[in-house]
């Protein structure tokens, strides 16, 4: 009830990662976190007592009255995006016959009006001002706190 009229929310996301949505009829709070994830096969949903104890350790300080809350379903949801969190467009070094757009399955379909012209930019060697932002890059400076570390499935930091 008490997490009822609150709006989609996001607490420090960049350094913490969590982020949840109004309570539902039933009272049930959404949360997300966004981070660097870990290497799964499709078929592996579950979300590992390692995470959850992270998860709630978070609440413990941030929200009490969710760090205890009964956990109505968890799930894995499967994304790929790139370890600074920026689309990558742009040839591949050594192969210059091959153009890559990738880096925002998580949220690259509210960019796909932008996104195709960049991808038609890079395609045909013209200019585009996202161009720079989206090239090419090995190491990823820059990456944001919530993507610094992984808990894997035996709850070991990566």
């Amino acid at each position: 009830e008490r997490f009822a009229g609150v709006p989609v929310w996001g607490l420090d996301l960049p350094v913490t990662g969590y982020y949840g949505f109004p309570a539902t009829a039933d009272g049930i709070v959404k949360v997300g976190h966004h981070g660097p994830g870990v290497t799964r096969r499709l078929r592996m949903r579950t979300v590992s007592d390692a995470v959850v104890e992270k998860f709630r350790g978070f609440f413990r300080g941030a929200i009490p009255e969710l760090a205890g809350a009964r956990i109505a379903k968890t799930r894995v949801c499967f994304y790929c995006d790139a370890p600074d969190g920026r689309f990558l467009v742009d040839r591949v070094p050594g192969h210059e016959r091959l153009v890559v757009a990738a880096g925002g399955s998580g949220h690259g379909f509210k960019f796909a009006p932008v996104i195709g012209e960049l991808i038609a930019a890079v395609v045909t060697d013209e200019d585009h001002p996202a161009r720079m932002a989206t090239q090419w890059r090995d190491a990823a400076p820059g990456v944001d706190a919530a993507r610094a570390s992984a808990v894997d499935d035996d709850g070991k930091s990566g």
